[in-house]
């Protein structure tokens, strides 16, 4: 659960793998001897390995990674030029992923598909819940909920730091 957007050796860095996730999926037919051994090597190589089951895999994926993707490639493709004429650094930060590789993508959210309907859905009822927090007598509902979601980012951060420097 490493990387970026960018490709080619140009963009290579020796702490790639440095307290990342690693994920493995094991199911009730995986060789624990051979298990144990792929886990090994991640660890070697500095990763935290984390077992998930598939369906978890696939469901938690579809929410925290190809979602993202899916909504920063929409937030660029609905902009005017007017509008991306416009743009600065939130937009572009929040876009970023959006310049990952488009086939690889189409595979990814392809063969996720209904992990990442599920996943649309849900943004979906939340962004309904936004919109309907627009009425001016809804305001303070608004800033709580903003605010809600500026502490769970923090949150969020902090405990990637932490991991990032367990130390």
């Amino acid at each position: 659960m490493t990387g970026s957007e960018k490709r080619g050796v140009e963009f290579a860095r020796a702490d790639l793998f440095a307290n990342a996730a690693c994920l493995t999926t094991p199911t009730p037919e995986t060789d624990a001897g051979a298990l144990e051994t792929v886990e090994a090597f991640w660890k070697e190589l500095g990763m935290r390995v984390l077992r998930l089951g598939p369906a978890e895999h696939d469901r938690l994926l579809a929410e925290m990674r190809h979602l993202p993707h899916a909504v920063a490639a929409a937030m660029v493709t609905m902009q005017e030029a007017e509008g991306l004429a416009l743009s600065g650094q939130g937009f572009l930060d929040t876009t970023r992923i959006a310049a990952g590789d488009g086939g690889i993508w189409r595979d990814i959210f392809l063969d996720n598909r209904d992990y990442l309907r599920g996943a649309i859905g849900r943004l979906r009822e939340e962004l309904t819940r936004v919109e309907k927090m627009l009425e001016p007598q809804q305001g303070t509902a608004l800033a709580q909920w903003l605010d809600a979601a500026a502490q769970r980012r923090r949150e969020l951060l902090q405990r990637k730091l932490r991991e990032m420097n367990p130390d």
